[in-house]
């Protein structure tokens, strides 16, 4: 038997005789040392990138020189890696919690400011995954508050969830896209 030919024909849908094209936030999740943060850089130039880990600079200095891209990063660093022995001398889950409502709102704040940025086309944070830890801490504090459930632990998790999407989705705003990297990890 001889299959039959078939041309598929396509429509374009228009909305309200308006055409428009939300950027992506694209989230990319590997292992160490995959290429995360190097794909990253194939975004177009100049890229606003935060990155909430040290090692992440070495690679977007060294990544960024090969590829000739311009990329636009925090003068310090350290700004915006929380002070973890500041952190567990504090008195008590309360105090550290507060602590990470304002580091997560620095962050976001940075990511927003990079993203307003009319020379900036693209923007990329390494790690997405680490933000999320410090989104927890933030909103459930740093004490566990897992329940007993149905013969297992149950963590309440939807407050958190909805805050983590709701930034993703603020990202959209600028019109540009978003490269969100993740590190591997089963809670997200």
């Amino acid at each position: 038997m001889i299959a039959k030919k078939i041309e598929i024909e396509f429509e374009e849908l228009v909305i309200d005789s308006l055409q428009f094209v939300v950027p992506p936030t694209l989230g990319i999740f590997g292992q160490e040392h995959v290429g995360k943060t190097r794909f990253a850089l194939t975004l177009p130039g100049p890229i606003g990138f935060e990155a909430l880990e040290m090692k992440s600079y070495d690679t977007i200095k060294k990544d960024s020189v090969e590829f000739g891209k311009s990329v636009i990063v925090p003068k310090d660093p350290y700004e915006l890696i929380p002070r973890t022995r500041m952190v567990s001398g504090m008195k008590d889950d309360s105090e550290r919690q507060q602590y990470y409502i304002q580091h997560v709102k620095l962050i976001e704040d940075n990511m927003y400011r990079l993203l307003e940025r009319k020379d900036v086309r693209s923007g990329a944070m390494d790690k997405f995954s680490t933000y999320c830890q410090y989104k927890e801490y933030a909103v459930n504090g740093m004490v566990d508050k897992a329940k007993p459930m149905s013969g297992g632990l149950f963590k309440p998790r939807g407050e958190l969830r909805q805050a983590i999407t709701d930034f993703i989705i603020s990202l959209n705003q600028f019109g540009k896209p978003v490269v969100l990297l993740c590190a591997e990890k089963p809670d997200y």
